[in-house]
C-alpha cells in the first residue's frame, strides 16, 4: 500500500520579485523549474510582486530581489539573488534530495 501523501513534507515557497523585468521573469521561470522537477507537486509557490504589493517588503525584510524563502517545513530558510543554479537554490533553502524520496 502507498503512504499517504499528506505524510510527506510539502515545501511552502515564496519568491519575492519586482516587476516584469527580465531577472523577476528568469527567476520565475529558473524557480517554477525546479520545483517541478525536483519537489515534483510537493510544493506550494507563491509568487510576490513587490511592486504590486511594496509592503510585504517591510513585513518579510526582504532588501534584495529576487529573494526567494521556504517558510516551511520549518526553520524557516531563504536564499538571495541569482536562482539559476539548482544545486545552489536547495542547498540555500536546505532541500535534501534524499528527503524527498
Amino acid at each position: 500500500m502507498n503512504e499517504p501523501t499528506s505524510k510527506k513534507a510539502i515545501y511552502s515557497l515564496e519568491l519575492y520579485v519586482s516587476g516584469e523585468s527580465f531577472i523577476s521573469n528568469r527567476a520565475i521561470e529558473s524557480v517554477t523549474s525546479l520545483c517541478n522537477d525536483v519537489l515534483q507537486g510537493r510544493y506550494e509557490l507563491k509568487i510576490i510582486d513587490l511592486q504590486k504589493d511594496p509592503e510585504k517588503a517591510v513585513t518579510e525584510n526582504i532588501v534584495v530581489v529576487p529573494t526567494l524563502i521556504r517558510k516551511s517545513p520549518e526553520p524557516k530558510r531563504q536564499i538571495i539573488g541569482d536562482l539559476q543554479n539548482p544545486e545552489r537554490v536547495m542547498r540555500g533553502l536546505e532541500i535534501h534530495r534524499t528527503s524527498l524520496i
